[in-house]
Order: structure tokens, then sequence, then C-alpha cells
């Protein structure tokens, strides 16, 4: 009985020490967005637009500075220049981390003038966050985040 119970516990403190097991499902890659357009965008001015680039980055990627809320849409003019390897996304989220809105994947020399956002949520405060791809092969090339001013004109509260 003494047996049984040694084997007993050595399993379970063999059990409990153990790293936990990580489930994850399988990978989906994103869609490509299909109200991407062609081409360098003309944007208004006003808007702080702007082509970021750092040290250490492997993309270019245009942005908007000041953003418009107008009937339910951001307009960020998320640019990927032509010369780009890369694909990139826009999310956004509020003050609090949660998702205002998304866009699908931009290919190179593509823009995408307005993202959807979520009906209903506080859009004082919001943060981009620019994810970029390899094409192809979907591995992460690193993401920047970019704190924009939100217009007070047609703001959503």
């Amino acid at each position: 009985m003494c047996a049984l119970t040694f084997a007993a516990l050595t399993v379970m403190v063999a059990v409990l020490c153990l790293p936990p097991r990580q489930i994850q499902g399988a990978f989906v890659p994103p869609a490509f967005d299909g109200e991407a357009l062609i081409g360098t965008p003309s944007v208004p001015e006003g808007l702080g637009y702007r082509i970021l680039e750092r040290e250490g980055m492997a993309y270019r990627v245009g942005i908007c500075g000041k953003v418009e809320v107008k009937a339910g849409r951001a307009t960020v003019f998320l640019t990927n220049p032509s010369d780009n390897t890369v694909w990139l996304k826009l999310r956004i989220y509020d003050r609090r981390g949660n998702i205002l809105g998304e866009s699908g994947l931009v290919r190179p020399g593509e823009y995408l003038p307005t993202v959807a956002l979520h009906p209903g949520r506080d859009t004082k405060g919001m943060t981009f966050k620019i994810m970029s791809y390899e094409k192809d092969t979907y591995q992460s090339l690193g993401a920047i985040t970019v704190t924009p001013a939100v217009s007070d004109g047609d703001t959503e509260d």
C-alpha cells in the first residue's frame, strides 16, 4: 500500500512540475483588403500624412497623423509604398486596448483611405498598430505603433 501511495505521489508531483501545454489553433492568414486602391494617395492637407521610415525597419509606411472619424470610418490613408517587399495590415485600438477596427493586408503599391470602425465605441485616444508580413510566408517583419490625433468635428463618442 505504501509503494502504491508513493508511486501515485511521484506521478502527481511530476505532472505538476511539467510546464503547461499551450494549445494553438491553426494559423489563418489574413485576407487582402478588398477596398485597397492601387497607386499613391492624394491626401488632403491637415491630416498630417507622412511616410514613416525608421532605422532597422525593413519597410516604409504612409499613415495620417490626424484621423477624421466620419460615418463609422477612420480616415487613415495607410500606404504601402511600391518599393516595399512586405504586406501591411493596420489594427486600430481604443485607449483601453480594445480593437476598434482593422484592415486586411495591403500590398506594395496600394493604399487604403479609410478603415471601418466597430459601431458605438469610444474613438478618443486611439492607437494604430501597423503590422508587416513577409510575402507568401506571413512571417512577421515587425510592427510599429502610432498614436494619431483624432479630429473633434465628427468624432464618434
